[in-house]
């Protein structure tokens, strides 16, 4: 009994000790970028780097709209815009794939966001 309460011990611990070594994903900002002005006419913008940023803007297309491009070569990653309406988060994808997303304008000031 007790041989078998060790053996079952020793591999919770051996368990344990495999899934803490395996590396988390840290999740936060990657690249941001905020704009307060005119959001009256189509324009457009990037924050980051080659590896990791965010394209955003102002669409006039049909409706008003905010929108975000995030990519990152580092992981998986989505886009988020914050604007009068709230937060809005976009597909996770993965590396090197793009996660877009554009959401109807609300406010007078946006966040443009790539996070993972």
């Amino acid at each position: 009994m007790k041989k078998n309460k060790l053996i079952a011990v020793t591999m919770l611990i051996g368990l344990g000790l495999s899934f803490s070594a395996i590396p988390q994903a840290s999740a936060g900002t990657l690249s941001e970028a905020s704009y307060n002005g005119s959001f009256t006419s189509e324009w457009h913008k990037s924050a980051g780097t080659h590896a990791k940023g965010v394209d955003y803007g102002f669409n006039t297309f049909l409706i008003n709209e905010d929108l975000a491009y995030a990519y990152y070569d580092g992981g998986d990653h989505h886009a988020v815009i914050i604007n009068g309406g709230g937060t809005h988060n976009g597909p996770t994808v993965a590396k090197g794939k793009v996660s877009n997303y554009e959401i109807q304008h609300q406010g007078s000031s946006v966040i443009y966001r790539s996070a993972n």
